[in-house]
């Protein structure tokens, strides 16, 4: 008998993918929220919430929520392509700018698929479009025999 896991999968379309996202409650905090899936990205965007600030003098997000969203984000946009369950495996942001609060919209693009190891790139804009952080998620992808 085998002690291998069968990976956890799932559709790809956007419903399914959301219905993914709303099934864990901390992402499902965050608000992420599925706008579209296209060929070359996938759009999400997230309402503001208050507890995104990390400074009430500068009204800025703080930079732990930009990092959390951007982890999801490029995580179900390689899940998007793959409809597999996926573990991240190194994350990597720069911070442009602080988010100002208000609705923010990221954009997550395949960057590698590879057989056990994949990355998505990810931006992420604030309520101004200001660009406010980029960076990239590698990310462990099981194989599904």
């Amino acid at each position: 008998m085998s002690n291998r896991t069968t990976p956890d999968t799932f559709g790809t379309s956007r419903e399914d993918l959301q219905r993914r996202i709303d099934a864990s409650p901390f992402n499902s905090w965050l608000g992420l929220r599925i706008e579209q899936i296209l060929p070359d990205r996938v759009e999400f965007v997230v309402p503001w919430r208050e507890e995104f600030t990390g400074t009430p003098q500068l009204q800025r997000a703080h930079g732990g929520v930009l990092a959390a969203l951007a982890d999801a984000a490029a995580g179900y946009t390689l899940m998007a392509r793959t409809g597999i369950s996926l573990s991240t495996v190194d994350l990597r942001l720069d911070f442009h700018q602080g988010a100002r609060p208000g609705e923010l919209q990221i954009k997550g693009t395949l960057a590698h698929q590879g057989r056990r190891i994949s990355c998505a790139d990810v931006q992420i804009f604030d309520v101004t479009g200001r660009l406010v952080a980029s960076g990239r998620g590698t990310y462990y992808t099981p194989t599904v025999e």
